[in-house]
């Protein structure tokens, strides 16, 4: 059951289950790198830095609102850091394949393939780098040029945004692109 009292059966997710609110609360209260970071750093905070990134890479309000949601996923079915994915091969992706269908019938993303398109893959690379550099102990990945680059783009970035704010600035990304669009 999610926060709003919706159950969704997370091994066949339907559309009528999944609601933007619920989406941004889990993710709000989801710390990015499995919490080994030096400040609280939510999913919710990161997937709107990407959809930053690809809005100001294309201009396209589309691809930005589906880079928003390239984790929306880890709402329902929780977060692993990527070794642990590794390791659970085609069964865990198959539950992230059909939450992710789920989730763009709800949400009026096309596809798919546009939460993992090569613009959001490199913008998510970036924040990722941007995020080590800024975030964690023995940055093993980051680079200055990433955080320069995320940092000229999204302003006073990091936030570390509460996850009462990340959640209120999640759902504000998903409204105000999808006004945009709409247009």
């Amino acid at each position: 059951h999610t926060v709003s009292g919706i159950a969704v059966n997370v091994t066949r997710p339907t559309a009528q289950s999944i609601r933007i609110q619920d989406i941004a609360h889990a993710l709000s209260m989801s710390c990015r790198w499995g919490g080994h970071v030096t400040r609280f750093y939510s999913v919710a905070e990161h997937a709107v830095t990407v959809s930053h990134l690809v809005h100001k890479a294309t201009g396209d309000a589309y691809q930005a609102l589906a880079a928003l949601h390239h984790d929306a996923h880890e709402a329902y079915l929780g977060d692993l850091i990527t070794p642990v994915k590794n390791v659970t091969g085609v069964a865990w992706r198959e539950l992230e394949y059909w939450m992710d269908h789920a989730i763009c019938q709800a949400l009026g993303i096309e596809s798919t393939d546009d939460l993992c398109s090569l613009i959001v893959k490199t913008a998510d690379r970036t924040a990722l780098e941007a995020e080590d550099a800024a975030l964690r102990y023995g940055r093993t990945y980051g680079n200055q040029a990433a955080l320069d680059a995320v940092q000229a783009i999204v302003t006073e970035w990091p936030r570390c945004l509460t996850s009462h704010k990340a959640a209120e600035a999640y759902v504000e990304r998903h409204v105000d692109l999808t006004l945009e669009i709409d247009r």
